[in-house]
């Protein structure tokens, strides 16, 4: 399904039909041309690229053979919903994609990994972020500012550099914040205030995230500390430090425009009370 600019986007397992949650991805480029929604067969082309690493995904039984700037056979993995990927580092100049067989759904974009399929015709065409935030008065009808609360997120995927799943931010500075994200890659998960544009609380929680995993995290807000915990390991508290006071909108699967989850939020949950 093509999602219409400014539109939620909503992920669903192809297998089952249930909903994983709201999509949140990164801007991304696909940098290969007439890659068509219609199911169209990709056909083989020559594309400049830059000295960087590239991500190319396809759907398809057929193969695509690199050359030039890049090398390799890359063989696909069946129809949709088997996806097949391949990371690799361009040499900079031209790189020739011969494709054999079923090639559909094609993306070629800079990066470490591959995002959802980008439709292209004559041209390269990007997808701007995705912006999930609720702010002003959709923002104080629910948070609380003066006294506790308590913040559930859940969800799965979650690639690239510390994907945030959410982050409460302090306009217009946007240097006081609250946010939970990820190291991911086997790393760990982290809770971090930041007030006055200074670090005061940072909770890490030293447990194995692998990429497209599933990830669920849980933060009191109160009066005189914080308390979290993560992927149901045992609370972390600090009794002390004071959260920013004017906090005034809340990012979904970003901080402030940066740092994308790259995956999808099944549920975020507000609770005026510490839980």
């Amino acid at each position: 399904v093509y999602a219409r600019i400014g539109s939620p986007r909503f992920q669903h397992d192809p297998f089952t039909g249930y909903c994983r949650g709201l999509l949140i991805e990164e801007s991304r480029t696909n940098i290969l041309l007439n890659s068509s929604i219609g199911g169209e067969n990709l056909p083989s082309q020559t594309i400049s690229t830059s000295a960087i690493t590239y991500t190319l995904s396809f759907y398809g039984t057929g193969y695509i053979v690199l050359s030039g700037a890049a090398s390799g056979t890359i063989y696909g993995n069946g129809a949709y919903p088997s996806k097949k990927t391949y990371t690799f580092a361009s040499n900079g100049g031209n790189l020739n994609v011969n494709v054999y067989g079923s090639v559909i759904y094609a993306n070629l974009e800079a990066g470490l990994f591959s995002t959802s399929f980008i439709p292209t015709a004559g041209t390269a065409i990007t997808r701007a972020s995705d912006i999930a935030t609720i702010a002003s008065a959709e923002f104080y009808t629910f948070y609380n500012q003066s006294t506790n609360g308590t913040i559930y997120a859940c969800g799965d995927g979650a690639y690239g550099t510390n994907p945030v799943v959410y982050s409460l931010l302090e306009s217009p500075s946007n240097t006081d914040y609250c946010h939970y994200y990820s190291i991911i890659n086997g790393q760990n998960q982290n809770f971090d205030v930041f007030n006055n544009g200074s670090r005061i609380v940072s909770m890490t929680f030293n447990n194995s995230v692998a990429d497209n995993s599933n990830f669920a995290g849980t933060t009191a807000i109160t009066s005189n500390g914080f308390k979290s915990s993560v992927q149901d390991y045992a609370i972390k508290k600090v009794n002390s430090g004071t959260a920013p006071s004017n906090f005034t909108k809340l990012d979904l699967g970003s901080l402030n425009g940066a740092y994308f989850l790259n995956g999808c939020i099944s549920l975020l949950s507000y609770y005026n009370d510490i839980l």
